[in-house]
């Protein structure tokens, strides 16, 4: 502000010291259960900048649907996105980084596993667990949880998150882990006598099990 005194010109100035409270200052948008084109993305990624969020937390899939276009598996957005239009390549997600990064924004990334996988993980064989009718041996034609008792789960699991791991740069990523209903897994007999080996009468210790192992192979 300026005042005039005369012909003398007077300047009152301060210094203003600001920061935000957080650090992390975040919004999360999930494409899965409503897949969101890329050019209202960045208008999400705008809002953010004009209003200083920093984080922006990416549930990219989730049961609905896969749309996260993978180069090691395809089938997974070929079979699990609601069509083949509806995906993020390679470059979308490779120019959506950068358009946040621009912005002062984070990409933090959310593949949750090993709930809220079911049909959309179905691009990968024997990943996900084939549920059965009660008290039978017949299946029911419906999938779980990613299957915990498989070594080939976990050949895919460090196979995927490598990739994950070169394409979304951020130091961070969102594991899941949550809601994860056992009655697939109750129903099906192999994992029960898997768990019967291995003296596990607790389906929360199975998922503790898996849990373990991907932070194992995620910390790598």
């Amino acid at each position: 502000m300026s005042v005039i005194i005369g012909l003398q010109y007077y300047v009152a100035s301060c210094i203003i010291s600001d920061k935000p409270r957080f650090h992390h200052r975040s919004i999360l948008v999930d494409t899965s259960r409503h897949f969101v084109p890329i050019n209202v993305l960045h208008q999400h990624l705008d809002t953010m900048a004009y209003n200083k969020f920093n984080v922006f937390h990416w549930h990219i899939v989730d049961q609905p649907a896969f749309p996260y276009q993978s180069y090691t598996f395809p089938d997974l957005s070929g079979k699990g996105a609601y069509d083949r239009v509806d995906v993020y390549s390679q470059s979308d997600v490779a120019a959506l980084i950068e358009y946040a990064r621009n912005r002062g924004i984070r990409v933090v990334p959310e593949f949750d596993t090993p709930g809220h996988t079911a049909e959309a993980w179905i691009g990968v064989p024997n990943l996900v667990t084939p549920c059965y009718k009660p008290n039978t041996t017949e299946l029911s034609g419906k999938y779980g949880p990613i299957n915990p008792i498989l070594e080939s789960t976990y050949t895919f699991l460090e196979s995927f998150y490598k990739e994950l791991s070169q394409v979304f740069p951020d130091q961070y990523i969102h594991l899941g882990g949550d809601e994860v209903s056992f009655d697939c897994w109750k129903s099906n007999p192999n994992i029960q006598k898997w768990m019967a080996a291995h003296n596990l009468t607790d389906y929360a210790k199975l998922e503790e099990y898996y849990e373990q192992r991907l932070i194992d192979i995620v910390g790598k």
